[in-house]
């Protein structure tokens, strides 16, 4: 079957993350990968929409994010006079981890591909014609405004790749915020949109830019892939879902600070967006799981994997219905 999607939007999810090389591993195999033009993400989705738009090959990716070393990238000091110095980091930066082990790798892996770790928007656009590369759109969130940022050839030409994903992947508190193009404090994209997937609803060539031109109609070329639990994706699929006990004041505060925190992403579960939206079981890995195993790391691979194959069985099913 031919399929029409253009966009690839990844969720963020930290550690979780991994799952995105058994993603891309079903999406090459289906012929979607060379149809791509534009890529999205929040946070690792950011990560995986850069090495999706640098024409990495699913295989690649799959390694990459495999041998990704998690705890190097909380490259705070450790130690009794580390932690002072790290106290000091947060107090004044607003982070304990300076981020530049996840800085420096990612600079390396841009110059790998195009030969100038740092390259701006605009030039890596300027490059997509001979080395098939796909648009980037990464996610920040700017404090001073309180508003989503987006960092791409058209919003942000200027601006290294490497700088618009280092924002992007700024955990509050875990990792130092990063100051925009004006000086702005921005930290992680998923704090205010974690999944992007209307990023390609709307036209960026509009005045302002972030105007829907489309009358509120989703972008059918639009691909989505979120990182959900298992309870989520029952959620979604309308089946019945694990309910969390409330005994007590703790476990009351709890509930209300998980509700708080996860309401931004669930508003996609109860929208058109999940026609548009591959759920991959993220295995009760956690975002900041920087200790994952390899056994772990496989089995979220193969979860991507699975999430893909219950999309596409519901979507060539609801296809063929449809004719």
């Amino acid at each position: 079957m031919k399929y029409q999607f253009e966009n690839l939007v990844f969720e963020g999810g930290g550690v979780k993350g991994i799952a995105y090389g058994g993603v891309l591993d079903l999406l090459e195999a289906k012929g979607i990968m060379p149809q791509i033009k534009k890529t999205s993400g929040a946070s690792a989705g950011a990560i995986a929409a850069l090495l999706v738009g640098l024409g990495c090959s699913a295989a690649e990716v799959t390694k990459i994010l495999s041998d990704m070393d998690f705890k190097k990238f909380l490259d705070y000091n450790g130690g009794f006079f580390g932690s002072i110095y790290d106290a000091h980091r947060l107090f004044n930066q607003y982070g304990i981890a300076p981020g530049d082990y996840f800085y420096s790798w990612s600079r390396n892996i841009i110059k790998r591909y195009t030969g100038n770790a740092d390259i701006t928007f605009e030039k890596f656009e300027a490059l997509k014609e001979t080395k098939g590369f796909k648009s980037l759109y990464f996610i920040g969130s700017n404090l001073n405004s309180g508003l989503r940022e987006v960092y791409s050839h058209q919003t942000t030409p200027r601006m290294k790749v490497a700088d618009g994903l280092r924002i992007s992947m700024s955990f509050p508190f875990a990792f130092v915020a990063k100051n925009n193009q004006l000086g702005d404090l921005c930290i992680d994209g998923g704090t205010i949109d974690n999944y992007p997937v209307r990023m390609f609803d709307y036209d960026f060539t509009a005045s302002p830019p972030y105007i829907d031109v489309t009358t509120q109609q989703i972008n059918t070329r639009t691909l989505g892939i979120r990182l959900d639990s298992a309870n989520e994706i029952a959620q979604a699929a309308g089946q019945s879902v694990n309910k969390t006990a409330i005994n007590n004041l703790c476990d009351f505060t709890l509930a209300v600070v998980n509700t708080l925190l996860d309401i931004q992403t669930k508003v996609h579960l109860d929208s058109d967006d999940w026609k548009r939206t591959v759920y991959v079981d993220t295995l009760d890995v956690g975002t900041l799981d920087f200790a994952i195993s390899e056994a772990k790391k496989r089995a979220l691979i193969e979860s991507g994997r699975q999430g893909v194959e219950r999309y596409f069985a519901w979507y060539d099913a609801a296809v063929k219905q449809a004719a």
